[in-house]
């Protein structure tokens, strides 16, 4: 449901399309989307009353330093990344957007937004659920 609320976001859907989607006399089968990226959800802090944690000093260190390295590794490629990013920069840019004239098709803007209402939908559980037990069925007959 996050990518529905980014495609809202982005004025592509319009707020009411929760509310629609929720009908089922509407949409009996959920509409084809990719999921929102996992990335920025991270819940990083949160409080609990009279409520006191007990850890281990040695495991929280070694805690600490995977996620040191982590951080060091992803630190490295982003600089890499911006070095490219600025090299490219060198090269002209169309009014489109799209480096160099003769490559097409690289750039998000050549990608058109299909309406929800309008994609493939996908089975819904109770038909998922119906093919699950016929392939049972011919798995116990075999």
């Amino acid at each position: 449901m996050v990518a529905i609320l980014f495609l809202i976001g982005s004025h592509l859907e319009k707020p009411s399309i929760i509310s629609e989607l929720l009908d089922l006399k509407k949409y009996h089968h959920k509409p084809t989307y990719l999921m929102a990226s996992e990335i920025p959800l991270v819940l990083y802090e949160c409080d609990f009353d009279d409520l006191e944690f007990i850890y281990d000093k040695e495991i929280l260190g070694l805690v600490y330093n995977q996620f040191f390295e982590k951080w060091k590794e992803l630190a490295l490629k982003t600089t890499v990344a911006q070095c490219m990013i600025s090299g490219l920069n060198a090269f002209k840019i169309n009014s489109d957007g799209s480096l160099w004239e003769n490559v097409k098709g690289t750039m998000s803007s050549d990608t058109k937004h299909v309406p929800l209402e309008k994609r493939l939908t996908e089975k819904t559980y109770e038909d998922k659920a119906k093919e699950d037990s016929e392939r049972e069925i011919k798995t116990i007959d075999n």
